[in-house]
């Protein structure tokens, strides 16, 4: 029954009628030898589909149902292993997506919290140059009510502008600058 030996190549170490063998090598079993090394994992369990019909039926049951168990183990870990991995795959698929859903709204969110700071930024700015406006135009029409008196005039033209635009912020007891004195003296010259 076990007289019949088959060639087979280890893919791990094996001790082979009491002496190691190492992985890649091709040694000589008998079918019995086979089984315990396919269940060992010592060769590859395709070469148990190799062996004809005929050497099947020599097998021993109990021999015979260790092969057959051994094959099922590996389909069972061969669609196992497939399972597993589509599962993960998919998995990983679910989770990447939803990180991607979560980025997109927060960069949808900063952009949103970044056009309404921008806004009132720009609100803001408007309305400190709005008030700029109003206070250069109080300015301007002071400047020119106080230029309205013949010695007020008198007094600061021969001074450069930035000399007379100190002359009446002193004067008026507010800041006026040297452009707000120009516009209000050229008011001044066109109205007469």
């Amino acid at each position: 029954m076990d007289k019949l030996e088959t060639s087979v190549k280890l893919i791990s170490p094996a001790k082979i009628n009491g002496e190691w063998q190492g992985a890649g090598q091709i040694v000589m079993v008998t079918q019995k030898q086979l089984l315990h090394l396919v269940q060992a994992k010592a060769v590859d369990p395709s070469v148990l589909d190799d062996l004809d019909d005929g050497d099947d039926r020599d097998l021993g049951n109990n021999d015979f149902d260790r092969a057959v168990a051994a094959k099922a183990e590996q389909i069972v870990s061969e669609t196992m292993d497939t399972i597993v991995s589509q599962a993960l795959t998919a998995k990983e698929a679910e989770i990447n997506a939803a990180a991607d859903l979560r980025v997109a709204k927060a960069e949808q969110d900063a952009t949103a919290q970044i056009e309404a700071a921008q806004n009132k930024v720009n609100d803001q700015i408007a309305a400190i140059r709005e008030e700029a406006r109003k206070a250069s135009v109080e300015n301007i029409s002071s400047i020119v009510d106080w230029l309205k008196v013949e010695e007020n005039t008198r007094a600061v033209s021969k001074l450069s502008e930035e000399k007379a635009a100190k002359a009446v912020s002193e004067a008026l007891g507010r800041e006026i600058t040297a452009p707000e004195f120009k516009t209000a003296a050229a008011a001044l010259s066109m109205s007469k």
